[in-house]
């Protein structure tokens, strides 16, 4: 039996609770860094150091002051 792509709650999982946070508001659409501190309350530099790890993983990407869900964070299914 052939299994499908992991969910994204999945994906979300496998992190860390402060990458988890980013990258739940990341996977909403390309936001700014600005944008993900108001929807978490975390300070701009933990939200940097989350960003690079998401990079690092291949599940973030960022383009024009954006961050956007790439690889299997972007290809995953919402549950």
């Amino acid at each position: 039996r052939r299994l499908g792509p992991p969910s994204r709650a999945a994906i979300l999982a496998g992190l860390g609770a402060v990458e988890r946070a980013v990258a739940a508001v990341v996977v909403e659409g390309a936001v700014s860094v600005d944008g993900i501190a108001a929807a978490t309350g975390l300070p701009v530099a933990t939200i940097l150091g989350a960003l690079s790890l998401l990079e690092s993983r291949g599940l973030g990407g960022a383009g024009d002051g954006r961050y956007f869900p790439v690889g299997r964070l972007a290809s995953a299914a919402p549950r």
